[in-house]
């Protein structure tokens, strides 16, 4: 017998290719037959100030709040620019990878490329590179227009720095 209070829980996120279909009016991706085992519950993205809550910007030291606004900058700036280029929808910093920059920070408030690094670094790999250069330059953007210096960013991943990606001559 199965104890009454035991429950399963299953998340999923439909293939971008489902999901566009989906919203033509095709068939879903989970069958008649499935569909009705499921409960949806849509979760909507957190506003800025609630991100910025979660990142307790005010438990972070002075020197580390610039870091701060320009990850978040970069990151409404992506939003806005994936909707005309979904190529750059990888390179959108998750809110765990800025949670890990905010950590880094309130250790060590004055590693701003470290923080930049940890939050971007691995998303730069995986979007192709024309997103990849539109991407860099949002976050040199986002950096200026929020007081870090440019050259706590990142040099471009994938331009023979070691990491992978496009290498030219071999």
């Amino acid at each position: 017998r199965v104890h009454p209070s035991f429950r399963i829980i299953a998340t999923a996120e439909p293939a971008a290719e489902e999901r566009a279909a989906a919203l033509a009016g095709a068939a879903g991706w989970l069958n008649d037959e499935v569909l009705p085992l499921f409960t949806w519950i849509r979760l909507v993205p957190p506003s800025d100030s609630e991100l910025a809550q979660m990142l307790r910007l005010s438990d972070c030291a002075p020197a580390a709040l610039p870091t701060l606004r320009a990850l978040l900058g970069y990151r409404a700036a992506l939003e806005g620019a994936a909707s005309a280029e979904p190529s750059l929808r990888g390179a959108v910093p998750s809110q765990r990878q800025l949670l890990r920059a905010a950590d880094l920070l309130r250790r060590r408030p004055d590693d701003t490329a470290g923080a930049l690094r940890r939050a971007t670094g691995a998303a730069l790999l995986t979007v192709p590179p024309a997103a990849r250069e539109t991407a860099h330059a949002l976050l040199v953007t986002a950096a200026r227009e929020a007081g870090v210096s440019t050259s706590a960013v990142p040099p471009r991943p994938g331009m023979g720095d070691g990491l992978g990606g496009d290498r030219v001559g071999g």
